[in-house]
């Protein structure tokens, strides 16, 4: 019953979900059997307080370096086609940056740009990106699974259809509409943390030194928690949400919620 009344609900996003993965198809090449690959290095010396990485349909992975003076990003450029000369054609029309963003001072952009998809050719674009650990973070894609590792000053994560995986410190806001999302909060800068998907399950792992209000939820799923050791008050715990305070109620503020999936909050 809990399952039919689930569905019933969520009807059109499930209609969605069919209508993403036939547009991703297209994207990832689905009859288009020819590719055309090539990378590129780039590079940005310029001080930076924030690193913006947008791009349609591709994995984006950016790395923190503490010895990193500058950013350097690796962009992974595919055209497929019909023919082999569809493919190059493909190639050709992928154009990358890196550029700072003259609507925001200091704030760099890593840009994937590409027509839209028509027949008989597909775009896609990898990043690989190194960064000093100081840096903001905010990363966007349509369809690609989104890595960020070891930066200490938050990181904003979104896709539409992809996993997302962040290893981070201060303000961690993740999201994917239907995909895994795992985060890992390190020792340092505290700040909210707040992840969230329509299809896919979340697991949070926090530090010892973690306090502050923590929220769980599922719409159809299980929610675990492995935080024993911990002092906790407050504590309100169903089958599919969970709700409590570690130490001080009003340090900041950990969320994660799933339409359907399972979630485990854990600690390092």
């Amino acid at each position: 019953m809990k399952l039919a009344a689930f569905l019933r609900t969520h009807t059109a996003r499930l209609g969605m979900a069919a209508g993403l993965l036939s547009l991703g198809c297209l994207a990832a090449g689905c009859g288009t059997p020819y590719r055309s690959v090539e990378v590129v290095t780039l590079t940005a010396a310029t001080p930076t307080e924030v690193l913006a990485v947008a791009t349609f349909f591709g994995d984006v992975t950016v790395k923190a370096d503490p010895t990193a003076e500058g950013i350097r990003a690796e962009a992974r450029k595919v055209g497929r086609g019909s023919t082999p000369r569809e493919a190059e054609r493909a190639l050709a029309a992928i154009h990358v940056f890196l550029e700072e963003d003259e609507r925001s001072p200091g704030t760099l952009r890593a840009v994937a740009e590409h027509p839209e998809y028509r027949p008989g050719r597909s775009y896609s674009v990898e990043w690989t990106i190194t960064a000093p650990p100081e840096v903001f973070l905010h990363v966007e894609s349509d369809f690609g699974d989104l890595k960020a590792l070891g930066f200490a000053n938050g990181v904003e994560m979104h896709t539409r259809f992809g996993d997302v995986l962040a290893r981070a410190a201060g303000s961690i806001q993740v999201n994917t509409d239907f995909g895994d999302v795992h985060v890992t909060v390190l020792e340092g800068a505290a700040g909210d943390v707040v992840c969230s998907s329509d299809f896919g399950d979340i697991s949070v792992s926090v530090p010892p030194s973690r306090t502050g209000h923590w929220q769980a939820s599922t719409g159809f799923g299980d929610v675990r928690t492995s935080l024993e050791g911990m002092t906790t008050s407050s504590l309100r715990h169903h089958r599919s949400s969970v709700e409590g305070a570690i130490g001080d109620d009003s340090a900041p503020r950990l969320r994660a919620t799933t339409d359907f999936g399972d979630i485990h909050l854990t600690r390092s």
